[in-house]
């Protein structure tokens, strides 16, 4: 009989004229000398069917962190690489977070002659993990070790884990979450630093905020030997432009600076994938997860985003289930939510956020002057201002300033007033009839 050569065939091809040759009693040719079984079978010395494997699932939250140790554990060991899943030839892949391009091992078999743990037997690596945006169910690390050797194979599992949450290069930054198949796809991001003394409201907010802050810092674990959740969660609520959003991102930058993850939810996450989100938030816990203009997706019952509704009332639930998880939301308009998404279960603080006294008004306009040459006499321009002002307003007439004054190194009080005076510095739509 002649014999066939199925060496480049894909596996699953040759896999299945393999077994049907083997029923009808032919003979075939040793497919590929580089497929991943003959690999595994050449170093580990027995039958692939003999081996036992641990498997690490890889997520939105450590699937570039899996690569990177993959790459670290090739450059610190004795290493033979083979093919990856399928009979792939071994492969790295790019990934770029913000700034940053990574490149990583995403599908390969590495063989590690001296083992991973100290004294221990040879051992088997393989990663599948070639793209962030579509994660599949076959993506993640295999740990291949010789027979009766599951307790090795679990020991070395338990390693890469803590060694992937060490190396995690999402782990205590801000990142950005974006809607993917179901699931998130994450991406660094470096916003423009803020602090407190950049927004100004009422000191309440803030006093609130702490209260918060403090169930996943100094407080977190008088809280847990007390049988309570440190995850907890913060409703920020006003009309467009009081400083809600302003507030949570100077949230955000004060507890990065002190190791947190911060996750700004796009609303497409948020009306598909809350719940994944929050399964991976609690993976690079601590973390804060921003939830801008929640009222999108979250409405009241009985309108268009009932699907909506229901997926925020669960993630929100599943939330509890974590540690050290703080939610930061904001709405415009609180009373369009459900009951359901703001009881006090699900949100612990609701902080009303007003529009500025005169006295803060004075203070926004003073910070919004700060680095310009100007003679402005604040008090006079809050004056001329409208009583529904908000801090955005206030911004905005500062810059219509500097954009239509003739004489651009300098501001006066006048060239405020005149814009306030026209109204245009209000984005406001139009009224009356449309022919």
């Amino acid at each position: 009989m002649t014999d066939i050569d199925l060496s480049g065939e894909h596996f699953q091809v040759r896999r299945a004229i393999e077994l049907i040759t083997e029923l009808l009693g032919g003979a075939v040719a040793a497919a590929d000398e580089e497929s991943t079984d003959r690999f595994l079978e050449t170093h580990m010395a027995v039958r692939r069917s003999t081996l036992v494997a641990q498997r690490i699932a890889l997520t939105p939250a450590t699937f570039v962190a899996g690569g990177l140790v993959m790459a670290d554990l090739m450059t610190e060991h004795r290493v033979i690489v083979g093919p990856g899943n399928y009979d792939s030839d071994p492969s790295w892949t790019s990934h770029r977070l913000g700034s940053e391009d990574i490149s990583v091992p995403s599908c390969l078999t590495a063989f590690f002659p001296d083992g991973l743990l100290v004294g221990t037997e040879p051992i088997a690596v393989q990663i599948t993990a070639e793209d962030r945006h579509y994660i599949g169910s076959e993506d993640g690390i295999t740990i291949i070790a010789g027979p009766d050797s599951r307790e090795l194979a679990t020991d070395t599992a338990g390693l890469l884990r803590e060694r992937m949450r060490l190396r995690n290069p999402l782990r205590g930054k801000m990142i950005s979450s974006l809607a993917s198949g179901g699931s998130v796809v994450f991406d660094i991001i470096d916003p423009k630093p803020v602090s407190r003394d950049d927004v100004i409201v009422d000191p309440r907010v803030w006093h609130e905020i702490d209260l918060s802050i403090r169930s996943v810092t100094d407080r977190r674990d008088i809280l847990l030997a007390a049988g309570f959740s440190t995850s907890r969660g913060i409703m920020l609520a006003g009309l467009p432009g009081v400083g809600k959003t302003a507030v949570a991102r100077v949230v955000a930058h004060e507890l990065v600076a002190r190791g947190f993850t911060v996750l700004l939810v796009d609303p497409e996450v948020g009306s598909q994938a809350l719940s994944a989100l929050y399964t991976q938030a609690d993976a690079l816990s601590p973390s804060v997860v921003v939830l801008d203009d929640v009222d999108l997706y979250a409405g009241r019952r009985g309108g268009s985003s009932d699907a909506g509704l229901g997926a925020f009332l669960t993630a929100l639930d599943g939330a509890r289930q974590h540690n050290d998880v703080l939610t930061i939301a904001t709405t415009n308009d609180p009373k369009a939510m459900d009951a359901a998404a703001i009881r006090t279960s699900r949100f612990d603080s609701i902080i009303e956020m007003d529009l500025p006294s005169d006295h803060a008004a004075e203070g926004i306009l003073t910070r919004a002057l700060s680095t310009l040459d100007h003679t402005v006499d604040v008090r006079q321009v809050v004056r001329a201002l409208p009583p529904e002002r908000s801090g955005a307003d206030i911004c905005e007439a500062v810059r219509r300033a500097i954009l239509t004054v003739e004489d651009t190194a300098h501001i006066g009080t006048a060239d405020l007033i005149g814009v306030i005076s026209a109204g245009d510095y209000r984005a406001e739509l139009p009224t009356g009839a449309y022919l």
